[in-house]
């Protein structure tokens, strides 16, 4: 992501302009090493990526996840 791009989307969710849906969406583009009950590795697909930010807490953690990385990983105060 560029930083235009990283900078619009942080402006967009700052001013709840995106909703978090549609945030973690974005941000999830894909993913490694996921697998299903079996240990078999799960191909990303948008379906499934839908499927899995439908259970909570996924998507928070991905939006949270997110804002952490960008932040330089500071860590925050409980």
């Amino acid at each position: 992501m560029s930083q235009t791009e990283l900078d619009a989307l942080i402006a967009q969710s700052t001013a709840k302009e995106i909703d978090d849906n549609d945030l973690a969406t974005t941000l999830l583009i894909g993913w490694d090493e996921v697998t299903d009950a079996a240990g078999e590795p799960i191909e990303f697909s948008p379906a499934l990526r839908d499927k899995l930010l439908d259970i909570y807490p996924v998507r928070p953690s991905v939006i949270s996840a997110w804002f952490e990385s960008i932040s330089g990983g500071a860590k925050r105060k409980n």
